[in-house]
């Protein structure tokens, strides 16, 4: 079974003991503390600043020995463990995690809890899984990290020269509701009535995704696939403790904005070069080339290009790394590579000293290029189908080595107000993460249900830990 919060940080300390002085120095504390940490999801911003944010609120439970001292001191400050969000420390300086209050919950003996809720606004980095204009869809994740505390030691010498004890967050996960992990603001609906505004809570699960939809997304660039978080917890195998949590989105980039500000324009770039191919011709009842249909015909491809040299660079946004065969720059090749052959005049020929006398037909050069640019549009049209796949899959199947399909999830694993209460009282039968990876699947389960697993490893000492999807029956 799970360990329950007053047992969990009774662990094995550094031996700093030697010969002849067992008796005279105590040992160091080296201590993973049992952290409940409840992230409420309130809504995620954008601005051109500062990118996308999550904003919400943490409240964190703590529950420690009472001769831990930074903990333990009656009247200490320091009674919650500090942020680390992104690997940058949270401080009233960037203003990710802002300490509210602190509340003393629980005293039973040498055992103490206490309980701090801060207001976050957390920066979320954007990272590209699908790009094919005009479609992008990107993951935005915020990494949530508890800092390990360190308490100078002033009561006694140490022999090896650690001269402080070290408290080490270890979180803890709920045992049947995972929105007593992570929940999403309950979101309402406003109705108007002649006697005024009523407020009132969705009653169907429809209902309950469109409210939060609505609430979560307050952002203008991008639009949610679901509203479902993706949740995974980092343990550290090496120490054996689980100090950090991610909170991904999936995302999609308004492919609506990229069909107006980019598609539009060159379809009707396209359509005039195509009029300006077919209808360009010699000088009515002469065999000559009409020079001043040559100077326009080339002043018109100058325009075409223009035009196209300040809208196809939106196509491929500036990233740290760049497939130089992809469909995006394909695309862009294709573009530029028609305008270049539409600019030779639709003529039957050109002649004169600089081919050396010589006749030389080009119009099959424009001709090319016409239907080379009307060919590039194939590649939009194929990265329509290749994106509503990939939402399929992603939505229905899950990607290849990711998380499980986001159908697999109900609404009600994530919305505060779906159904019940979020629980923030039931300490004591909390289960470490240390249990999931260890596979103890009975202290993660629920009528029958597995709410977590152990998906896989990163390196040599960190295992993922995510949500189950309701495949886990057992």
């Amino acid at each position: 079974m799970g360990e329950t919060l007053s047992t969990a940080s009774e662990k094995e300390a550094p031996d700093t003991k030697k010969e002849g002085k067992k008796n005279e120095i105590k040992e160091n504390v080296n201590e993973a503390v049992p952290v409940r940490n409840f992230l409420l999801i309130k809504e995620v911003i954008d601005n051109e600043e500062d990118g996308l944010h999550l904003i919400g609120t943490f409240v964190q439970t703590v529950t420690v020995r009472g001769e831990f001292g930074k903990f333990g001191e009656e009247g200490a400050e320091q009674k919650y463990f500090p942020y680390r969000i992104n690997d940058i420390t949270a401080d009233e300086g960037n203003g990710y995690v802002i300490k509210r209050r602190t509340k003393h919950v629980k005293e039973d003996g040498e055992i103490k809890a206490y309980r701090t809720t801060f207001q976050a606004k957390l920066p979320m980095k954007v990272d590209e899984i699908f790009d094919g204009f005009p479609f992008k869809v990107v993951k935005a994740t915020v990494a949530i990290e508890l800092n390990t505390i360190s308490d100078e030691r002033t009561d006694r010498p140490n022999p090896i020269g650690e001269e402080e004890d070290l408290y080490r967050p270890d979180l803890y996960l709920h045992p049947r509701d995972r929105r007593n992990n992570v929940s999403i603001q309950e979101a309402e609906k406003v109705s108007p009535t002649e006697e005024g505004e009523v407020v009132q809570q969705a009653t169907t699960e429809k209902e309950w995704i469109k409210l939060a939809k609505e609430k979560l997304d307050q952002t203008t660039t991008f639009d949610f696939i679901a509203a479902k978080p993706e949740i995974h917890y980092r343990y550290d195998t090496k120490k054996n403790y689980c100090p950090r949590f991610d909170v991904s989105f999936y995302m999609v980039e308004s492919g609506m904005t990229n069909f107006v500000a980019i598609f539009y324009p060159l379809l009707l770039i396209c359509t005039m070069n195509t009029f300006h191919v077919l209808y360009t011709s010699k000088d009515p009842g002469s065999d000559e080339v009409d020079a001043g249909a040559i100077s326009d015909f080339i002043a018109n491809s100058a325009a075409f290009a223009l035009t196209a040299v300040f809208i196809l660079p939106e196509i491929i946004q500036p990233g740290t790394t760049q497939d130089i065969f992809s469909l995006n720059n394909i695309y862009v090749v294709m573009i530029f590579v028609s305008l270049s052959l539409s600019s030779f005049p639709a003529t039957e020929s050109l002649s004169g000293s600089f081919f050396g006398g010589d006749t030389w037909d080009v119009s099959a050069y424009a001709y090319l290029g016409m239907i080379l640019f009307w060919m590039s549009f194939a590649i939009p049209i194929f990265n329509l189908v290749l994106f509503f796949r990939f939402v399929w899959f992603l939505k229905k199947k899950g990607l290849p080595n990711g998380p499980d399909p986001m159908e697999s999830f109900k609404m009600s694993d994530f919305l505060k107000g779906a159904g019940k209460k979020v629980d923030l009282k039931n300490d004591d039968k909390l289960v470490a993460v240390r249990e999931v990876v260890l596979g103890n699947k009975a202290a993660y389960t629920h009528d029958g249900e597995v709410l977590y697993k152990c998906v896989k490893k990163i390196g040599t000492k960190t295992m993922i830990v995510e949500y189950q999807g309701n495949f886990g029956k057992v």
